[in-house]
């Protein structure tokens, strides 16, 4: 039983450290409500678990290629909201926020979390492969458990009176670009950067 808990909690902070810089981006983004971002992470941790789950059961292993195109998404978002953030400039919009419908939202975080887990599905699958029923269970309760640690952890920083004030101040700039690094480095990492 601990070494299962050791091996799910290793397996999920190696694959998500660069996804705790997307909670930031999204925390700090005031058009995003932190009940959007909690929300659109589980669905994409839970989506990313369940495909691991379905690989292992079918001993199938996932192209990397397909994971890769998924990098698309970060990028169109990110210069969607570029663009969004340019006619704001533009227009000289105040500073009054208007929050992204909960739907959107949500689907913005979810789809971005899901592109970005690649290296989720590929250390899940061997990981599933290779337990009984108990010891999955044990695991995605890890991944749900973390998930939220990963979320409160990511809101406390934005809250932070030193770190929270520039997150604030600049997010919403930093998360266009933050996300199109995102994507590209998905692309790259899977070998799809030269297609572009």
């Amino acid at each position: 039983m601990l070494e299962t808990l050791l091996l799910a909690i290793a397996a999920f902070v190696s694959t998500n450290i660069d996804d705790a810089f997307v909670l930031l981006a999204f925390f700090g983004d005031p058009k995003y409500r932190a009940v959007h971002v909690v929300a659109g992470q589980y669905v994409g941790m839970t989506t990313l678990t369940v495909i691991a789950l379905a690989v292992a059961f079918v001993t199938l292993a996932l192209p990397s290629a397909y994971v890769g195109y998924l990098g698309i998404l970060p990028i169109f978002i990110g210069v969607r909201r570029l663009i969004t953030a340019i006619g704001e400039q533009r227009r000289g919009v105040d500073s009054q926020v208007k929050f992204e419908a909960h739907g959107k939202a949500i689907a913005s975080v979810a789809s971005v979390t899901i592109a970005n887990g690649g290296d989720n599905v590929g250390t899940y699958v061997p990981l599933f492969a290779r337990q009984d029923g108990f010891k999955i269970i044990v695991t995605c309760g890890v991944v749900l458990i973390l998930t939220g640690v990963w979320c409160f952890s990511g809101k406390l920083l934005v809250s932070h009176p030193l770190v929270g004030l520039h997150v604030r101040r600049w997010g919403h700039l930093m998360v266009p670009f933050v996300l199109m690094a995102i994507g590209v480095y998905i692309l790259a990492r899977n070998g799809l950067a030269h297609f572009f």
